[in-house]
């Protein structure tokens, strides 16, 4: 994985179904001020609360308008922050997702390949890999 060399958090809204078939989405501002290369990586943790929840898709901020993407990919690490852990082998890739790039601070869509469920009460280590033909946009965050 071709990663950024800091960790980040990305501005992007997540759509969240629980497995009982309720659908429920958060979201987060657009408001880029800082941004990676083509084909870099995000990466934040995620602590999942009393339920788990299945991702099924999720929006992106990235620069590029109109450019097509199709090697989006998604990596977890349960159990385990992101911090310190950019290298290690015990990533596992869950889903790889395509887009239209929808141009800065605008919600791009991922259609993911599959949806993954992410268990209760667990930490998650994430990192989204943008396809080499599109760099992240993303705000600075405190955590």
């Amino acid at each position: 994985m071709k990663l950024l060399n800091r960790i980040i958090p990305i501005a992007m809204a997540l759509a969240f179904a629980m497995p009982v078939a309720s659908a429920d989405v958060i979201t987060t501002l657009y408001a880029r001020n800082n941004g990676g290369s083509n084909g870099g990586a995000v990466y934040f943790d995620l602590t999942v609360g009393a339920n788990p929840i299945q991702i099924t898709g999720f929006d992106t901020n990235t620069n590029d308008v109109g450019v097509p993407f199709n090697n989006f990919q998604v990596w977890i690490l349960p159990g385990v922050t992101s911090v310190g852990n950019h290298t290690s082998g015990s990533w596992t890739q869950m889903a790889t997702g395509s887009g239209v790039g929808a141009g800065a601070d605008l919600p791009t869509a991922v259609t993911l390949s599959n949806s993954f469920v992410l268990n209760a009460n667990t930490l998650y280590g994430i990192a989204l890999v943008a396809d080499p033909a599109i760099g992240h946009d993303y705000t600075n965050g405190t955590g």
